[in-house]
């Protein structure tokens, strides 16, 4: 079992190279005043990231002032100043937006939108209706659960940990219930965490509910309360959910909708995680006997669940260090 611990080990240390949070995200604002249509676009990730995109404004609109491009902290600011015949209406449209970059779209004045696009459909229409708002914000949660591996790995731990589907859902639950808070208060501004502390903290997390896996069931704490604990996790995990919302940025004439909406996108990913782990583990335990299950199964999971948080753990701290 020892060598099997350092094999899996190195394959944690291989995993941890992926980032748990690939996607990147720039913010165009515009402001409308009449015919008067001034706009920014802020790319965090670089000039040359920011130079590969164009914003593509309506008929109508030419330029009162030449175009501009700035550094800012933490990326660059592309200026528009531009003069529309005809009240700004249509559709916004990007060209040359990366494939791994989203864009928030935020219209104020006589023309009022809010949106997220990405490369695959990079065009916002003004006056988005509030079902827009919601169906996009769904989505974005949906995608977060499916690129954020740390919390992919955290359920699937406490999905492995918790015996039967009751108490698997009293579990998720309280998880839910405890990131649902802490995303509401930190995106509406109520409570401030650095981001990397907590991304440290939820590799932590990772690595505990791990380690519980992997432990023969007497000694795992655990065990005996998933369902206080999971909920403390989730105000951690919570954090990061909402650092990954204010990337995207929320409309501010649509607040309790988009929170609502990702909230409900991350839900559903999570209930389909649960669902496709849970029923495994129902089919394996038809073909393997629980002790068989638990030791080809759950403990090798466990270390490879635990190697790889083990990696992230020390990779976020080093951060936190500023080394």
């Amino acid at each position: 079992m020892r060598s099997t611990f350092f094999a899996l080990l190195v394959i944690g240390a291989s995993a941890s190279a992926a980032r748990a949070h690939p996607t990147g995200f720039a913010l165009l604002t515009v402001d409308v005043e009449g015919e008067q249509v001034d706009a920014v676009l802020r790319v965090g990730a670089g000039a040359e990231r920011a130079r590969e995109i164009e914003v593509v404004f309506p008929e109508g609109c030419e330029e009162r002032a030449p175009t501009t491009t700035r550094a800012v902290s933490g990326g660059v600011a592309r200026t528009y100043a531009l003069h529309c015949a005809t009240p700004l209406r249509g559709e916004l449209r990007f060209r040359g937006l990366p494939v791994d970059l989203q864009a928030r779209i935020e219209v104020r004045g006589d023309r009022r939108a809010s949106e997220v696009i990405d490369a695959g459909r990079p065009v916002v229409r003004l006056n988005v209706p509030s079902g827009g708002v919601l169906a996009r914000y769904v989505a974005i949660g949906a995608e977060h659960i499916a690129i954020g591996v740390d919390h992919v790995l955290f359920v699937v731990a406490l999905v492995l940990l918790v015996p039967g589907w009751r108490r698997i859902a009293w579990t998720v639950s309280a998880f839910t219930l405890g990131h649902s808070v802490t995303l509401a208060l930190a995106s509406l501004g109520l409570v401030h965490v650095s981001s990397a502390p907590v991304e440290a903290c939820i590799a932590l997390s990772v690595l505990f509910v791990a380690r519980e896996v992997a432990v023969p069931f007497e000694t795992g704490t655990l065990r005996r309360r998933p369902e206080v604990a999971a909920g403390l996790f989730g105000l951690l995990h919570g954090l990061g959910f909402a650092g990954a919302l204010t990337d995207v940025g929320i409309p501010d004439d649509a607040v309790p909708l988009a929170l609502f909406g990702f909230n409900l996108g991350v839900e559903l990913g999570q209930l389909v995680l649960v669902a496709v782990v849970g029923g495994s583990l129902a089919w394996l335990g038809r073909v393997l006997d629980a002790e068989a299950r638990r030791s080809w199964v759950e403990v090798p999971v466990g270390y490879v669940l635990g190697a790889v948080a083990a990696c992230w753990t020390l990779e976020r701290v080093w951060v936190v260090l500023g080394a």
